[in-house]
């Protein structure tokens, strides 16, 4: 079938019911494969955790949109995800550099991490595409698309998830050439800021804004999370003050939130949208903050952090593009199935990568 054409989504019938067992089955199994943990603020553990909080919004979204006819907040989840993977990837980029002189290694770091995996998923949905859909992409964009560059909504894309690595390894070398500049720390994120807000501009008024529209929204999410690198110890001190009561923070989250909700009444001006991602910030380190005093860690999100970039590039094609799984009943069902079918096939795919990587590029252990 033609993948561009709504008509193959079907009605739920009662969505609010089926959308409500299936969050409540995923609470259910985040619940069930806790263990006992001694938690920090935002660590590697809480940030996998958050990652995998990620991954469930994204598809829970994506499942909503490109497969049934209905249509509610959770249809957002999908712009959730995508600011909470950028908030991380820049707050552990400072934490980790603090946007010093950044050694060659970085790269070795982020290609080994991002590559292997995006080369896989291209080989396998190019051959599906081919067998299965009788879909054939020209060689110009396929070399392209292997760079890792994808144009958005100009050609037939292989794989549309895939444009988060051309937008994320263009701040990776934002952030690099930042901590090259010989001055003072406040001058070099000053400089990394100027940088992020010129890409906005591009993205948003000259010609790239015609196959990377997507970039705007995020535009403000990546440096977001460096700014907190930097200023985070302000953030924790109240938060663990006496003025902060678990009255005050509740207000805080509960105010956030309703903010990002209600963003577009509150900010008519459209350039001033790109700040949006400001109000979910709230949440996120709220959550953080929260987490780090339950001394619990599920199973289950660690798993679907620790590969929610190979969940990331497989899940849309297997969503919407071959039909293996959904758009069939009884829904849940088929869900939970597909569910499984990426965290198997996630967790090949990293194993895979990671063989490939180590031969390629060598071990140069996690990359920061």
């Amino acid at each position: 079938r033609d993948t561009t054409d709504t008509d193959y989504r079907f009605d739920l019938g009662n969505p609010a019911i089926t959308l409500g067992i299936l969050v409540s089955i995923l609470f259910l199994l985040t619940a069930v494969t806790c263990k006992k943990s001694t938690n920090k603020f935002f660590d590697p553990s809480a940030a996998t955790t958050l990652r995998g909080i990620a991954i469930l919004f994204l598809l829970v979204a994506h499942l909503i949109e490109k497969c049934t006819t209905s249509e509610n907040f959770l249809s957002s989840g999908g712009y959730w995800a995508v600011i909470i993977f950028l908030f991380i990837s820049g707050y552990g980029l400072y934490q980790t550099y603090q946007l010093n002189d950044v050694t060659n290694s970085f790269w070795k770091k982020r290609i080994k991490r991002l590559y292997p995996s995006l080369w896989i998923t291209m080989v396998l949905f190019i051959l599906l595409d081919a067998f299965l859909i009788d879909l054939y992409q020209g060689v110009p964009e396929l070399i392209l698309n292997f760079i890792g560059i994808h144009f958005n909504g100009s050609l037939v894309q292989v794989n549309s998830s895939a444009w988060f690595v051309e937008y994320i390894m263009i701040y990776y070398f934002i952030f690099w050439l930042s901590s090259k500049i010989p001055a003072s720390s406040n001058v070099r994120l000053g400089v990394f800021l100027l940088l992020c807000t010129g890409l906005f501009f591009a993205a948003s008024f000259t010609p790239l804004n015609q196959y990377h529209s997507i970039w705007v929204r995020y535009s403000i999410a990546f440096p977001l999370g460096v700014l907190f690198g930097r200023y985070q110890g302000v953030f924790v001190s109240f938060l663990e003050s006496k003025f902060a009561n678990p009255l005050v923070i509740l207000l805080l989250l509960a105010g956030s939130m309703f903010i990002f909700h209600r963003w577009f009444q509150f900010v008519p001006i459209e350039i001033l949208k790109v700040f949006r991602p400001i109000a979910f910030a709230g949440p996120i380190v709220i959550f953080l903050w929260i987490y780090k005093h339950i001394p619990l860690q599920s199973r289950f999100l660690s798993f679907l952090g620790n590969y929610s970039y190979e969940i990331f590039l497989l899940h849309v094609p297997f969503m919407a593009k071959y039909d293996f799984f959904l758009f069939r009943k009884p829904f849940i069902v088929y869900f939970f199935v597909y569910l499984a079918f990426l965290m198997v096939t996630g967790f090949l795919l990293g194993k895979m990568s990671d063989r490939i990587s180590d031969r390629i590029f060598g071990s140069t252990g996690a990359p920061g």
